[in-house]
């Protein structure tokens, strides 16, 4: 591992957003959390977690306003050991 380049960070992240649920005919608030391992650079954890949840948690959601909150991080191995 090369200082600056590959890393591996275990990071807990909340975020929230607005939904428009149909049945209602309105936008709905939701709110949630999680952690995970993601491997990118430090200055890039918030972008990357980011595109994580757009691409796997609100695939096919109809939502605005994403807000995306890190609460901790740290450095961690490329694999689970």
């Amino acid at each position: 591992m090369k200082l600056g380049r590959d890393y591996s960070w275990w990071v807990d992240y909340t975020w929230q957003y607005e939904y428009f649920d149909k049945e209602a005919n309105e936008w709905q608030f939701s709110l949630d959390n999680d952690a995970q391992r993601f491997n990118c650079k430090k200055k890039d954890i918030k972008i990357t977690v980011t595109e994580y949840i757009k691409k796997y948690e609100l695939a096919g959601e109809q939502y605005r306003k994403l807000t995306v909150t890190i609460n901790d991080c740290y450095i961690t191995t490329a694999a689970e050991l």
